[in-house]
């Protein structure tokens, strides 16, 4: 658990200028329409957890956009609380709760 807060902490501080731009909120809204920014941006934390977090988070080969998409989104409807995060990290976050590495 201390790796995962440290890992999403991590990616906070590492994130592009570009990601802080959505908070969960704006993703919320999103992920209603299921357009392709939602897809999209899906994809890419999937890409960046993937990259930097492969430790925390391990995502299966043929899971798809539209499984992330709904992991990510559905994390979002559960969690109303934290929509004023950044996007990015809620979005790391629900990866890492719903494909954890076995230890």
């Amino acid at each position: 658990m201390i790796r995962i807060v440290a890992a999403i902490l991590g990616f906070a501080f590492a994130s592009p200028a570009a990601a802080q731009f959505y908070t969960g909120n704006k993703l919320h809204e999103l992920c209603e329409k299921r357009n392709g920014i939602s897809l999209g941006y899906a994809v890419a934390v999937s890409d960046w957890v993937m990259t930097e977090m492969r430790k925390d988070a391990c995502i299966p080969d043929k899971v798809t956009t539209g499984q992330l998409h709904d992991i990510i989104c559905g994390f979002l409807t559960n969690h109303p609380e934290a929509r004023h995060d950044p996007a990015h990290f809620l979005g790391a976050r629900a990866l890492i709760e719903a494909f954890p590495c076995n230890k």
